[in-house]
């Protein structure tokens, strides 16, 4: 679905997949979906830092692609 596209965190709660990502790239999903939202999140460099310390202590459901 994100061809090259690593590493990056996302969440899905009910219909939407939030993908966060430093700021500094640039992504579009080409993929379309009739029943998910995409909600993209391109972060500074702390707030992704924070993100990612989430995700390895499992919490608020984020997920991460290495």
């Amino acid at each position: 679905m994100i061809n090259g596209f690593s590493p990056f965190a996302y969440r899905f709660r009910g219909d939407t997949l939030s993908v966060f990502y430093l700021e500094w790239k640039k992504i579009v999903i080409k993929e379309r979906f009739k029943s998910i939202k995409i909600d993209y999140n391109p972060l500074k460099n702390r707030k992704y830092v924070g993100i990612i310390n989430k995700v390895g202590m499992g919490e608020e459901g984020y997920q991460l692609i290495p």
